[in-house]
């Protein structure tokens, strides 16, 4: 029982780290896209 827990506490840290990498990885800095419509848009 013990056993099976720090296994999942492992993946969990495990999976968390890979996906904080991947954010960092895989960033947008920013959509030129949405800055247009931004403009065009009326804004309230």
């Amino acid at each position: 029982m013990l056993t099976a827990l720090y296994i999942m506490i492992g993946l969990a840290l495990g999976l968390g780290a890979l996906l904080g990498y991947a954010a960092l990885k895989f960033k947008v800095e920013g959509d030129p896209l949405i800055a247009r419509i931004d403009a065009i848009l009326p804004q309230t």
